[in-house]
């Protein structure tokens, strides 16, 4: 899913980071190569058919024939998004909801949490940058092209940041029949079903964009930005139902999907603090950064990581933009991880670093794949830590004379095993 995706991820030196154009929409539409699907095609699971957006208010769309005292089942429901192979084991992405059934008439409704625009994965991920003409190096003059190839800084400017992560709760009149698993919670009548039904509907109030990346920190658990994504509705829910004395029994423990962003610290953006053009400069530069592994990550959805170690080489720090603020992010090792975790029961809670969790990386990065990450950043043309490209070519250049002049400079003059002496 993490989505994935992912992503979010206090003032420092920049590197140089150079991308090469425009990606190819064709590649966030191939799967990986564990033979899963590919992101957008995950995206796209999501589907709408059926689903009603519904404000507080509305008529159309809300549950009819469902009397305040009927027996309503509630059951967390869910189905697959997708599948891959991750380190040689199965990993699996989820979408859920809530599914209700009135126990008098055998109706059922649903609702569920989704992003609104599933056509590009990158909607979730990143803006869309659009430079700022006159603010920076013309990027069709000659000069800043023969910067790009030497791998010179060049000065790309100021851009506009425009998202497409809008998110919303989706209200079925029936639970659709994509639902394949479902999982009964709890028992309630139909006087809470419609407080739930409308809570629902304020929730859109609150929360509108889609993003499934999470910031923790270790041992301090109050310090967490939540994701924002079909999981954290149902987190929410649970939490209504607790609040309205619902007891909540699970006939079999459920779990979710977490994109776990791993921070020392964090802050918050505040409106006034973003006009400042330091700022602006470092969160369009991390995008920047950002968009140039988008060719991986499209391919790959675990090379979020490979880019986390790359900005961390070279001295970025990442930002999320979760529910219209953005969070600079100080984060430190094993950076980011996709986790399954069980959903608790409240009022208990869950910890990334004390709960069960089942991860698709390793939960501790080695010298060896944080090597193996910075040679990826290297085969995208990148900077890693302080290494240009241009460097990399004079030196081989340097390599190539220095071995031609040791061959030229010892040439063979012997004829049959005779010295020849210069005749003077």
């Amino acid at each position: 899913m993490k989505l994935a995706l992912i992503l979010s991820l206090c003032v420092s030196t920049f590197a140089v980071v150079e991308h090469k154009g425009n990606v190819n929409q064709q590649i966030y539409d191939r799967p990986d190569d564990s033979g899963g699907a590919s992101p957008n095609e995950v995206l796209r699971a999501h589907g709408d058919a059926g689903a009603r957006l519904l404000k507080p208010g509305a008529e159309e769309g809300l549950p009819v024939g469902w009397e305040n005292d009927d027996e309503v089942e509630v059951s967390y429901c869910e189905h697959v998004l997708a599948a891959w192979v991750l380190q040689g084991s199965p990993w699996t992405a989820f979408h859920s909801g809530f599914s209700f059934k009135n126990k008098r008439t055998g109706a059922t409704y649903c609702i569920d949490y989704c992003p609104v625009y599933t056509d590009d994965v990158r909607v979730v991920l990143a803006p869309e940058l659009k430079n700022i003409k006159g603010t920076g190096d013309d990027p069709d003059s000659v000069v800043t092209k023969a910067k790009k190839a030497l791998g010179l800084k060049v000065n790309e400017g100021d851009a506009e940041m425009s998202w497409r992560n809008k998110g919303l709760v989706r209200f079925y009149t029936a639970t659709p029949k994509k639902y394949t698993n479902l999982t009964a919670l709890a028992k309630t009548d139909g006087a809470t079903f419609h407080k739930m039904v409308n809570w629902a509907m304020e929730y859109n109030n609150t929360y509108d964009t889609f993003d499934p990346v999470e910031i923790v920190i270790e041992g301090k658990p109050e310090r967490r930005v939540s994701s924002r994504m079909c999981h954290d509705l149902v987190s929410a829910g649970l939490w209504f139902l607790y609040e309205e004395k619902v007891p909540l029994h699970p006939e079999k423990p459920i779990y979710r999907d977490h994109i776990i962003l791993f921070a020392k610290d964090y802050e918050a953006i505040s409106e006034e603090k973003y006009k400042e053009p330091a700022i602006r400069k470092e969160i369009i530069s991390y995008f920047r950064l950002f968009t140039s592994w988008l060719p991986l990550i499209a391919k790959e959805f675990t090379s979020i990581r490979g880019m986390l170690v790359h900005a961390n080489a070279g001295k970025f720090y990442p930002f999320l933009y979760i529910n219209h603020v953005y969070y600079k992010v100080d984060i430190q090792p094993p950076f980011v991880n996709y986790c399954y975790m069980p959903i608790p029961m409240p009022p208990a809670k869950a910890n990334a670093f004390t709960s069960q969790k089942y991860c698709g990386l390793e939960q501790s990065l080695s010298a060896k794949n944080e090597k193996h990450f910075l040679m990826q950043a290297a085969g995208l043309g990148l900077q890693v830590a302080g290494i240009k490209p241009w460097m990399l070519v004079v030196g081989g250049v340097v390599v190539v004379l220095v071995l031609v002049m040791m061959c030229g400079g010892k040439k063979d003059n012997t004829n049959d095993g005779k010295t020849n002496k210069k005749k003077n």
